[in-house]
C-alpha cells in the first residue's frame, strides 16, 4: 500500500484548516448577524472617515498624458470644437410595432417633446435631428 508523502499530508492538513476557519466564520457570521452587520457598519466608518480625515481631494479628470486619444482631445479643444469632451447620444424609436417618426403624429409629438427636455439639460450643448423628421 502506498503511503502519501509528508508534504502532501501537509497541504491535506492546510487545506482542511482553511475549511474549518471558513466553516467558523460562517457559521459566526449566521449565529451573530448583527453584530456582522454592526462590524461592517464601524468598519465603512472608520474607512470613511479616516479619508476624509488623512486623505486627499479626488480628481475626475479625464486627462491621461502621452495617449494619442489626449492629444486630439487636446487639438480638439484648443481650435475650440464642440466636438471636444465627453459626448452621448441618445437614439429613441417609437413604442408601437412598424410605427416610424415619419408615419405618426403622436410620435412626432412625443419626439419633439423629449427633443426640447434634453436641449433644457444642464451641459447639453446640442441636440440634433439626424432624420430630418421634425423639420
Amino acid at each position: 500500500m502506498l503511503r502519501p508523502y509528508p508534504n502532501d499530508i501537509r497541504k491535506i492538513r492546510k487545506k482542511n484548516h482553511m475549511s474549518h476557519a471558513l466553516y467558523r466564520l460562517g457559521r459566526f457570521a449566521a449565529r451573530r448577524p448583527w453584530v456582522v452587520l454592526a462590524s461592517w457598519f464601524v468598519a465603512a466608518v472608520m474607512i470613511i472617515g479616516s479619508s476624509v480625515a488623512f486623505g486627499r481631494d479626488l480628481e475626475d479628470s479625464f486627462e491621461v498624458p502621452g495617449l494619442d486619444s489626449q492629444q486630439a482631445l487636446e487639438l480638439l479643444t484648443s481650435v475650440e470644437s464642440t466636438s471636444a469632451g465627453v459626448t452621448a447620444q441618445v437614439v429613441l424609436t417609437p413604442l408601437k410595432d412598424g410605427e416610424t417618426f415619419f408615419d405618426s403624429v403622436e410620435a412626432q409629438s412625443e419626439l419633439a417633446r423629449l427633443r426640447a427636455e434634453f436641449a433644457g439639460l444642464a451641459n447639453v450643448l446640442a441636440v440634433s435631428d439626424p432624420a430630418g423628421v421634425l423639420s
